[in-house]
C-alpha cells in the first residue's frame, strides 16, 4: 500500500477581535533588579485570545508531531 502524506495548514488571522481579554490568568513573578530578589506579591497577568489561539495551534503540532513524527507536514499562515 502506498504511504501519502497529508499536509496540515493552519491559518490565523490577528484581527481586532483577538486582542481582546480570553479570561485566563497566570502568574507573574517581578524581580527587583538593584536586589536581585524576587517580588514573593501575586501578580496576575491575563491573556489575549491571540495568546490561547497560538499555544493551542502549538499543542496541536505537539501531538501531532508525537503521533507521526517525521511524517507530519504542517504550514502556518499568519496574518497580523
Amino acid at each position: 500500500m502506498d504511504h501519502q502524506r497529508s499536509k496540515t495548514v493552519l491559518i490565523l488571522d490577528h484581527s481586532s477581535f483577538f486582542a481582546r481579554p480570553s479570561g485566563v490568568t497566570f502568574n507573574v513573578n517581578i524581580q527587583n533588579p538593584e536586589h536581585n530578589e524576587i517580588n514573593n506579591d501575586i501578580n496576575l497577568g491575563m491573556k489575549s485570545l491571540w495568546t490561547c489561539v497560538v499555544e493551542c495551534v502549538l499543542e496541536y503540532c505537539r501531538i501531532l508531531f508525537d503521533i507521526f513524527e517525521d511524517d507530519a507536514l504542517v504550514s502556518f499562515l499568519l496574518f497580523s
